[in-house]
Order: C-alpha cells, then sequence, then structure tokens
C-alpha cells in the first residue's frame, strides 16, 4: 500500500512538472521594426546626447566595457533622421533614414552585428507620437501611454518599458527596459538650437 502511494506521488509529482514545461503562447525573439516617416515625429529636433547601455546579451562596443557611455547627436527633421554616435573622442556609428532608405556605417570598436534597424526602432519607439507607433505595430502588439511612461507589449506580456523625466520625450532623460531583448539604455538629452 505504501509503495503504491509513492509511485502514486511520484507519478503526480511527474505529471504537473511536465504540464508546467508545455510551451505558452508563441513569445517573438525581437521587438518589431518601425520606420516610420521622419516627418512623422511632427517636429525639428537636434539632440546632444549622452547613451548607456547595460545588458547581458547585447553588448555593442568590441574593446569598451559594456556599461560604459556613449556621446551622440541626434537630428531629425521632416526629411532625415540622422544619428552620430561617439565613444572616447572617436565615431563609432552612423546612421542615415529619409523614409525609405536606412544607411549605417560602423567604426572597428562596434561589433560587426549591431543593426541599425533595431537602433531607429529604439528612436522611433522613444520619442515618435504614440499614435504613430501604435499604427505601425504587427497584430498583438500595443502601446500604452500615460503620463511620462510607455509600454509596448505583446499579447498583453510587457516587452520594453519606457519612463521619461522630460516632455516633451526628448527633453532630459529617457529610460528604456527592453524586457524582450535584455538591454536597458539610459539617454540624457540636451536640445541643441538650430
Amino acid at each position: 500500500m505504501r509503495s503504491r502511494l509513492i509511485t502514486g506521488l511520484i507519478g503526480l509529482t511527474l505529471l504537473a512538472a511536465g504540464c508546467s514545461s508545455l510551451p505558452g503562447p508563441a513569445q517573438p525573439a525581437v521587438v518589431p521594426a518601425l520606420a516610420l516617416s521622419p516627418a512623422s515625429l511632427g517636429s525639428d529636433i537636434s539632440l546632444a546626447q549622452q547613451l548607456h547601455l547595460a545588458g547581458s546579451r547585447h553588448t555593442l562596443l568590441r574593446r569598451i566595457v559594456n556599461g560604459q557611455t556613449l556621446d551622440a547627436q541626434l537630428e531629425v527633421d521632416a526629411q532625415d533622421v540622422r544619428l552620430a554616435a561617439f565613444a572616447m573622442g572617436t565615431r563609432v556609428f552612423t546612421m542615415h533614414w529619409d523614409g525609405s532608405t536606412l544607411s549605417a556605417e560602423q567604426g572597428s570598436l562596434l561589433l560587426p552585428r549591431v543593426d541599425a534597424r533595431r537602433i531607429l526602432r529604439d528612436i522611433q519607439l522613444a520619442y515618435w507620437p504614440a499614435a504613430a507607433v501604435q499604427a505601425a505595430l504587427p497584430p498583438s502588439w500595443t502601446l500604452e501611454e500615460q503620463e511620462n511612461r510607455r509600454t509596448l507589449r505583446f499579447e498583453g506580456r510587457e516587452a520594453v518599458v519606457l519612463h521619461y523625466a522630460g516632455s516633451p520625450a526628448w527633453q532630459g532623460q529617457t529610460l528604456l527596459d527592453n524586457h524582450l531583448e535584455g538591454y536597458r539604455l539610459r539617454i540624457e538629452s540636451v536640445v541643441q538650437e538650430p
């Protein structure tokens, strides 16, 4: 009798363990690209920025330790999005988006796999109007916006959370927590006069 009870408990334990490891709804590996037009920002901006990246799965720099600060210049007008990033006084990355063509160049400090589409996506996710971002998202993705916070969700689960210290969003500090892809980006922005 005792051995049957133990066998029954072991069977229930194995069944419960098997059920708990059944796959849930498919979670995408990456946040979708946006590729919104520069004009859809609805404003011209010129920003001097400091970017601080932290994350275990995405190391941007080859010779600079993850967690260091990059300086950047971001400019957006109705025709173009332009970004230049610098480390230790050396240009490490430039990107240009005109609404149809994305071009990028990177210096030797960056790993070859840096994806300009992800960088453009993060810029647009952070700064473009919520309605424009939502319209560009595929089904199952939603963007919620509250005062000083945006949350991008996939099937109701948080994928990316943004916190803003200023208004408009590109003034002051922006924190981007990409839970899905495993990194955090802190952006300190100062508006430059044209």
